[in-house]
């Protein structure tokens, strides 16, 4: 009989677990028989034919078993931890608390990016568990998929109303004003750094290009034929000629420097000379100009 029992457990765990009807699968799991093998066996493996296990453990004896055997994940191919599993088959806050309690990892991920958290908020129809798990410092903020965990709990009609729900939404609205705030302040970061840019990098045309002449910084001159040359206007060549041949160039730099909301930018200063196919511009460093000596 008991190994019927245990069986049937491993069979309808599987199936379910596999599929992906979780809700619906774990509700169904039925008490072991009495006599069930008590011990560790199925500890961490809920496709093992003792996973009755959870059934029965209370905290004492998962205390037990997580000192000797720890809080990872084991043989079981889907990758859930004991918390998973004291979250999904005990529902137990007790035994889900001393599990955080003991060390174990309160945002431990499966395969798929599970946590106990969303598991409990998804799945689990008492809101202790959520508050234990929260307690022991599972981030409610974790988002996969595109959802927090208080997504997942919007559909769970057993935690609405509940602390435990609460806490989720607070976490939640709390992380979208966050992120919201945050792509804003990126946003005006970027604006701001095109703007300086562009006034940096702002260019006075001084027609077609010609040798020996002279470009200062912020100047410009168009190549005949396709292509330009520019100074930025701090004195480096602010392009390489979009013209066909070999390129050569002279020395070039690094530096960088760090905003008022301390982002640090690198940019890159070309000197010395650019040459690309028949064009050559020279850097003049004592009159601090681009001197153009060939052109195609």
């Amino acid at each position: 009989m008991i190994e019927e029992i245990g069986m049937d457990l491993q069979t309808r765990t599987a199936s379910l677990l596999v599929v992906g009807g979780l809700s619906a699968g774990l509700a169904a799991l039925a008490s072991p028989a009495a006599g069930s093998a008590k011990g560790c066996s199925g500890y961490a493996d809920p496709l093992n034919r003792s996973k009755s296990f959870w059934t029965w453990a209370g905290v004492e004896q998962v205390k037990a078993c997580a000192a000797q055997f720890g809080t990872d994940a084991g043989s079981d191919p889907l990758r859930l931890t004991p918390p998973h599993l004291a979250v999904l088959l005990t529902r137990n806050p007790a035994v889900v608390g001393a599990l955080l309690k003991g060390g174990a990892d309160p945002n431990s991920k499966n395969k798929e990016g599970l946590t106990p958290l969303r598991a409990a908020a998804q799945h689990i129809r008492n809101p202790a568990v959520v508050a234990a798990l929260l307690k022991g410092g599972a981030d409610p903020t974790i988002i996969v998929n595109g959802k927090t965990p208080f997504d997942l709990a919007k559909k769970n009609k057993k935690l609405a109303g509940s602390a435990a729900y609460g806490r989720l939404g607070e976490a939640h609205d709390a992380s979208t004003a966050t992120r919201r705030a945050a792509r804003q302040e990126a946003d005006a970061n970027s604006r701001t750094a095109d703007a300086d840019d562009a006034a940096r990098e702002s260019v006075s045309w001084r027609g077609s290009c010609s040798v020996g002449q002279k470009l200062k910084p912020g100047q410009g001159c168009r190549i005949p034929g396709g292509g330009a040359f520019t100074v930025r206007s701090d004195g480096c060549a602010g392009n390489v000629p979009e013209i066909p041949g070999p390129l050569s160039i002279g020395k070039v730099s690094m530096s960088g420097k760090f905003s008022s909301k301390g982002k640090r930018t690198m940019s890159s200063c070309i000197r010395g000379h650019v040459s690309k196919g028949k064009f050559t511009a020279r850097y003049e460093a004592e009159n601090s100009v681009w001197r153009i000596e060939a052109m195609p």
